[in-house]
């Protein structure tokens, strides 16, 4: 956990199960009070991997929307 980047591109193969999607699936139907509940160690565990799904979509999205302003940008300059 502590030397996960949730910031940048990700280079290395994923498998499957591996993916931020396949995690977010994981974790419907919970909630951090209920995870609490059961365990404090779990709740934190299950705080930081909210988080981190959340910040890695913000990025990817960021990402995708940067790529295709620079996409068009330079689409735009080879026309004029």
């Amino acid at each position: 956990m502590a030397t996960y980047r949730i910031l940048g591109v990700k280079s290395d193969e994923f498998k499957k199960y591996q993916t931020i999607n396949y995690c977010e699936k994981l974790l419907e139907g919970l909630n951090q009070e209920e995870v609490d509940n059961y365990s404090v160690a779990f709740g934190k565990i299950y705080k930081w991997l909210a988080t981190a799904i959340q910040l890695r979509k913000q990025d990817i999205i960021r990402r995708k929307a940067l790529t295709k302003k620079a996409r068009e940008n330079r689409e735009s300059r080879i026309k004029q």
